[in-house]
């Protein structure tokens, strides 16, 4: 995930995801702080403390939604199909 400035001539902030895994949407709020939506077939994908899910639930991909500010990662959690679903559904509308 990038973020260049409004001309498009310097970079504000990039990162990266694990080889792992895969962002399907990438919504922005009213900051321009940007969250995305996607998969994860690691069991080691790096949640935040407090996250609503921690822990890998099995099978091959579990879903995650993180949002990264300034090569931070202020939250990040995973969830499960149909909560991702909502949540995607819910940033898209």
């Amino acid at each position: 995930m990038t973020k260049l400035n409004p001309s498009g001539s310097a970079l504000v902030y990039s990162t990266y995801l694990g080889a792992g895994d895969e962002g399907f949407s990438i919504a922005l709020n009213a900051s321009g702080e940007a969250y995305v939506i996607g998969i994860s077939g690691s069991p080691d994908f790096p949640t935040t403390a407090g996250a609503f899910d921690t822990s890998f639930n099995g099978g091959d991909y579990d879903a995650f939604v993180t949002s990264s500010i300034h090569l931070v990662l202020p939250w990040c959690t995973l969830l499960s199909w149909e909560e991702a679903r909502l949540m995607m559904d819910s940033a898209l509308h």
